[in-house]
């Protein structure tokens, strides 16, 4: 039953038993016991009084007017909570269970195994037989599972006989509220040792054995494909399968915990932890599928906000939690079931093999939730060929599912073998036919008697492959330039991370080419937050070398040695970017323009140095204008040691700041195709206040377009707004 529990991930529900009354003492003989080999005499009739006495263990003890109740102690809710004395439970009490034993039985090897979440001592006639946990205060008692380990025993004389076991179990209701456990007192069976202590050896065996196995292949499975999708992250059914096979193991190693620990915190532990590998399971299997045979996520949005809504409900109210699970743990596979099919059906390469794992795993997943449902707990014994053959059916479809997964991949990786095979042949035809046409092209131009038509066949041939060559090169030149943009772009700082630190603000960026020599940077260090604008010499692949370059010193000089003033970093910048190009060694004029902002956002407080490029701050319907200093950073006057300005401005809120390159001023266009101008840019700046700043990022950008027109665009635009 452990097993079929861990291939369910949860523990399914139980049928309630309902209270007993026992009139006379239950006889029990050696036929009672040896008929009961796997499961036992379940001893479901005992008294029962929620009080502590010593003498409560004693054969002779007045326990007439106890209750008679079974033992298990089911808590339940509504309207049978009210008659349900078991619900107020939450302490310690006697339990004594009056038997006569039959001569057969006399002085015979037997055993008493239980299961609880409590603590217990067990009397025979008064006789101490074991005890599991410690009982004492409620701060002081200390629960443990006796998990049905043999307790042997013996009868000494034919007759009137009494069981007592005193219990204590002060977390009842807390277990109830927290994990559903809804067992406030325990179960106990009695039977012949030799049946008791050879079936919890080949129990415990069997189980540690396959719960080991399994562990190991979905483990194993789950670390394959994980390392897979990190090889080619394209194929995100990897990542998805990852999920359900680790999730899967998980659910094996937590059933093996709760088998192996005495201990029933360990119990609620595993508890939340299973229901959220259950969860974990769900969203993968149908991310999975949905992967695989559909190309609308929809379906497997929903299943994901189901799962996650139903894993925050547990939280707060257990049964809509677990029901609503139990429900996913049916939907999941319905899906998988009915997608594969159609996948199938509309002959997807690969659906069929696929097909059949999932549809084996899932529909077994369908079949037991659906027998559990109606028929209640199920039992296996798998001591009987029947039942020996039903778990292997078990793990067949348990297993069915990783089997098809690696065969699909290996087909896959079989079908990518036989298209490459296939066009190598393609373009080995192709050359062949190649060859040949230059052959005969060779042997046409030998044949023709006139040197004109020869020569031209041959300037023909020859403007020919200059195409095909200038082509080529194009090409490639092309591709080599996006994949530098490619480059750039990763180098650049996220505009989302910037975004999220100066809410208000934006970042205009309209390189000229693919790649650009315009850059901005952004970096957060000691409370002080820095954005950048620069301008370097030239655009497209020259200047995009040089932003790079640009974009990696400043993090080395703001990130790496803790340089903070906007000053000493534009200095320390200048001489970076002359060691980086050797510009005392030869003749490069390569340099940049550049605005540094370094804030406080907490004060208030802004500090600003620049090189040829200044800062605009917008208050109270004003320009002020910060000038730079009238050099820049490398270029043509070689000078390791400049010192640049540093300026400290005291910002109010509503100030809005913007630094910016000179691309957008100097921009033709218009009704008389001229350039726009830093007076017109700055009274266009001074018109828009009123808008947010991802408005007036949206407006710059529509108006330069409308201004440009049909003109050629003449420089890298960057344009970077804050507002405090």
């Amino acid at each position: 039953m452990s097993r079929l529990t861990a291939l369910l991930f949860l523990l399914l529900p139980c049928l309630a038993f309902g209270q007993q009354k026992q009139k006379e003492p239950k006889l029990i003989s050696l036929d009672t016991l040896a008929s009961a080999t796997r499961s036992g005499f379940d001893l479901d009739s005992w008294r029962y009084i929620q009080a502590d006495a010593p003498a409560m263990a004693l054969p002779g003890f007045d326990d007439s007017q106890w209750e008679i109740i079974n033992p298990r102690m089911r808590i339940s809710e509504g309207k049978s909570a009210k008659k349900n004395s078991y619900n107020s439970f939450n302490g310690i009490g006697w339990f004594r269970f009056h038997f006569i034993a039959d001569s057969g039985i006399v002085g015979m090897p037997l055993a008493l195994r239980m299961s609880h979440y409590g603590a217990s001592a067990i009397y025979l006639d008064g006789k101490l037989l074991d005890t599991f946990g410690h009982i004492g205060t409620q701060a002081t008692t200390s629960y443990r599972d006796p998990q049905w380990i043999p307790v042997p025993f013996s009868i000494a004389s034919a007759g009137p006989h009494v069981l007592s076991i005193r219990y204590a179990n002060f977390d009842a209701q807390k277990n109830y509220k927290s994990i559903e456990h809804n067992l406030a007192g325990f179960k106990v069976e009695i039977g012949l040792a030799r049946h008791f202590i050879n079936g919890h050896y080949l129990q415990t065996k069997t189980d540690a054995f396959f719960a080991a196995l399994l562990f190991g292949i979905f483990l194993a499975l789950a670390l394959m494909h994980l390392f897979m999708y990190l090889y080619y992250r394209k194929f995100r059914a990897n990542l998805y399968f990852f999920i359900f096979c680790f999730s899967i193991s998980v659910a094996f190693f937590l059933n093996y915990m709760n088998s192996a620990s005495p201990d029933p915190h360990v119990a609620y532990i595993n508890a939340y932890l299973g229901f959220a590998a259950d969860v974990a399971a769900c969203i993968a299997l149908s991310g999975f599928i949905n992967e695989l045979f559909s190309k609308r996520k929809t379906r497997f949005i929903i299943i994901t906000m189901l799962c996650l809504g139903a894993f925050a409900v547990w939280f707060f109210d257990k049964d809509y939690g677990v029901n609503s699970i139990l429900v996913l743990d049916m939907l999941v596979p319905l899906e998988a079931v009915i997608v594969t099919l159609i996948a199938m059906f509309r002959k997807v390469p690969g659906a069929r093999i696929v097909g059949i794992g999932v549809l084996a795993f899932c529909l077994f997943i369908l079949i037991i939730f659906s027998a559990t449902i109606i028929f209640g707990n199920i039992n296996i014994n798998d001591n009987t060929p029947a039942g020996a053959f039903f778990v292997l059916l078990i793990f067949a479809a348990v297993l069915s599912m990783p089997f098809s997964m690696s065969l699909y991949l290996s087909w896959k990786f079989a079908a990518v073998n036989r298209d490459l095979k296939k066009q190598l042949g393609q373009v080995q035809v192709l050359s062949d036919k190649t060859l040949e046409q230059e052959r005969e092209t060779k042997r046409i131009l030998e044949d023709q008697k006139e040197m004109l038509e020869q020569e031209v066949v041959a300037r023909t041939a020859e403007v020919r492959a200059q195409k095909e060559v200038i082509e080529l090169k194009n090409k490639s030149i092309t591709d080599n330039i996006n994949y530098a943009q490619r480059i750039q772009s990763a180098i650049l700082p996220d505009i989302k991370l910037i975004y999220k630190t100066l809410s208000q603000s934006f970042i205009l960026f309209l390189p000229k080419d693919i790649v650009s020599g315009d850059f901005y940077a952004f970096a957060e260090k000691n409370e002080r937050v820095y954005i950048i604008a620069g301008d370097c010499t030239g655009h497209g692949v020259s200047g995009a070398f040089m932003s790079m370059i640009g974009s990696s010193l400043l993090n080395q000089i703001i990130n790496e040695k803790g340089i903070s003033q906007p000053a000493l970093i534009l200095s320390s910048l200048n001489g970076a970017v002359i060691d980086s190009l050797k510009q005392t060694e030869n003749e490069s004029h390569d340099g940049m323009d550049i605005s540094l902002c370094s804030f406080h956002l907490a004060d208030k407080e802004l500090q600003y140095a620049g090189a040829n490029r200044p800062l605009w701050l917008v208050r109270d319907g004003e320009c002020i204008v910060y000038q730079p200093d009238k050099f820049p950073i490398g270029g043509l006057q070689v000078a390791r040691n400049r010192i640049f300005t540093n300026q400290t401005v005291q910002l109010q809120a509503g100030d809005t700041l913007y630094i910016f390159t000179d691309g957008y001023a100097d921009q033709f266009g218009g009704t008389l195709n001229k350039k726009l101008m830093t007076a017109k840019f700055k009274e266009m700046l001074l018109s828009i206040q009123y808008m947010s700043m991802r408005e007036q990022e949206n407006w710059l950008k529509q108006y330069f377009e409308q201004w440009k027109g049909h003109n050629e665009q003449v420089d890298d635009v960057l344009v970077i707004g804050v507002r405090i």
